[in-house]
């Protein structure tokens, strides 16, 4: 006796085709993406900035 169902097995979704939008929204995803990516990029150097000068030795 086998714990599996005898039901066919499930069919699985492709990836293979992602719509990306074109003209205005295309622009307006960049945008968004790009901002999101420069906040990112700069509050991770802000913050291993902050411990790098703290432990320095000329922070006394």
């Amino acid at each position: 006796m086998s714990w599996q169902s005898p039901a066919s097995a499930a069919r699985q979704a492709s990836l293979g085709w992602i719509a990306v939008p074109s003209g205005e929204g295309f622009y307006l995803l960049a945008g968004i993406l790009s901002a999101t990516l420069m906040s990112c990029i700069v509050s991770h150097l802000l913050y291993l900035r902050a411990p790098r000068a703290a432990s320095s030795p000329m922070a006394s």
